[in-house]
């Protein structure tokens, strides 16, 4: 990727580390909140206060935004 001149997508695959597509834990099924005009879910993360997520899964990659500045690493 650094070398096609894509310096943000190289260090930000950099970052990630481990096996691909593995679950520790518990799942669990999430109801959508809605789904016009994208999809929203209404979750907890590691014990806190639950909060709406949206995503977007018509980009080459898959990323969800802070909620309120209390985004992190889960």
């Amino acid at each position: 990727m650094k070398a096609a001149g894509e310096e943000g997508y190289a260090k930000w695959f950099a970052a990630v580390s481990g096996e691909a597509y593995q679950i520790h834990g518990g799942t669990t099924r999430v109801a959508f909140q809605q789904m016009d005009p994208m999809p929203l879910v209404e979750v907890s993360v590691n014990g806190g206060p639950a909060k709406r997520f949206t995503f977007y899964t018509g980009a080459p990659n898959l990323s969800m935004a802070r909620v309120g500045g209390q985004g992190g690493r889960a």
